[in-house]
């Protein structure tokens, strides 16, 4: 299957993002790799916001060890094909911190799951000092990269997404990981990346990633990648390998 995905990175308080660990080394191309072929196992706990068009959904699903990686599906209503997005949020949140750009973007047509991260659960908090506890971000960090890829694998799962629009958002600590998650991915079928600082706070997805996502062009070729960073104090700088 191509898998093209849209990759927009919010970069804002990078500092202080939050970490277990092996010593082995691991060449570039098994760092981030995992089973495709593991089942997902999804669950779904059911809806918890009751009488409203958009349906937020209480879900998790199997990651790439086997550890229940907890998320929201956001879904529009319809039955599409919608373009679909992951969110990741930033350090010292769950989940919950992306719901409102998530459902925002639901609102205009497009299926969110915003995820949360392996930090956040009790085997991501690292107590180890020194050169462990630098270990230990590592893992974690790789970690949250590959259930980052079995969100996405379990997005273009579902019957409503239209497996050509799939996206990523990521806000402050969740821009990291999603900058090695664009740095695996690039050597296979990602479309398009984009880069963007934003202040505190703000997640919401800029028009142009609305507008690059919601009427992408399958026309396109595959692999044609374009970086882009935008803030307010320069024009954007866009360069195509």
């Amino acid at each position: 299957m191509r898998r093209h995905v849209l990759i927009f990175l919010l970069l804002a308080a990078l500092a202080g993002c939050g970490g277990s660990g092996s010593d082995e080394q691991t060449s570039g191309d098994d760092l981030y790799a995992y089973d495709q072929s593991r089942p997902l196992e999804y669950r779904d706990a059911g809806v918890v916001n009751h009488g409203y068009p958009v349906k937020i959904h209480d879900v998790s699903y199997a990651g790439p060890d086997g550890e229940r990686v907890s998320a929201f599906l956001v879904v529009p209503p319809g039955k599409g094909p919608f373009p679909a997005v992951v969110y990741l949020h930033g350090a010292e949140q769950d989940r919950r911190a992306m719901l409102l750009p998530a459902t925002w973007l639901a609102g205009r047509g497009a299926v969110a799951l915003s995820v949360s991260s392996p930090f956040t659960r009790p085997e991501g908090q690292i107590t180890a000092k020194g050169i462990e506890g630098v270990r230990g971000e590592r893992d974690l960090t790789i970690l949250g990269v590959k259930e980052l890829r079995r969100g996405v694998d379990l997005l273009q799962s579902r019957p409503e997404v239209d497996d050509d629009r799939t996206g990523f958002l990521g806000f402050s600590a969740g821009a990291r990981t999603g900058a090695l998650l664009a740095g695996v991915e690039l050597a296979y079928h990602y479309r398009t990346v984009r880069v963007r600082s934003a202040e505190q706070g703000d997640a919401t997805p800029s028009a142009e990633f609305s507008t690059l996502l919601l009427n992408h062009d399958p026309e396109s070729p595959a692999g044609a990648v374009s970086f882009e960073l935008v803030n307010d104090a320069s024009p954007a700088g866009r360069s195509t390998p």
